[in-house]
């Protein structure tokens, strides 16, 4: 076999395999999954079929604060609310007439919070991805990012916001 063969078969291979990875892989439609991925601005965003984690450079406190100025801005409403841990926030969001949101908001350090969205049905993918993106703005605009430097000396002790 020459290089040329080997050359055009690996990329018949890549071509080939394109279409599973844009989007039945993920399990989202590409445009959840862009509108999801693309308003983080410091965390790392995981995807299921529907649920979206993502993981941000923000205190606790603040990311609750995000998440319920996120549900107002979408016109959500809140069915249940558990806030009896001090590390865990869950809230529940009714949205039309019967499908719901589910947020848990989870303190994993000091300087870093996860968010975990869940639509409970495939066909509100969108939802998911929808509210993860309006809790980032909302970060965003409360200027609750916090930056490496900031995370770093609080992490080791010596301080923060």
């Amino acid at each position: 076999m020459t290089r040329e063969c080997v050359r055009w078969g690996g990329a018949a291979l890549l071509i080939g395999m394109a279409p599973l990875t844009m989007s039945g892989c993920t399990g989202l439609e590409p445009a959840a999954l862009g509108a999801a991925v693309s308003g983080a601005q410091t965390g790392v965003t995981l995807l299921s079929d529907t649920e979206v984690w993502s993981y941000e450079l923000a205190e606790f406190d603040d990311v609750v604060v995000a998440v319920q100025a996120a549900a107002d801005t979408l016109s959500l409403r809140k069915l249940n609310e558990r806030d009896d841990q001090e590390d865990r926030y869950w809230v529940y969001y009714r949205f039309q007439d019967w499908r719901k949101v589910v947020v848990e908001v989870k303190r994993e350090t000091p300087t870093v919070t996860s968010i975990n969205v869940d639509v409970k049905s495939n066909h509100e993918r969108g939802m998911a991805g929808m509210f993860l993106r309006q809790v980032f703005d909302e970060l965003r605009e409360a200027d609750a990012y916090l930056d490496e430097i900031e995370a770093s000396r609080s992490a080791v002790g010596l301080g923060g916001r």
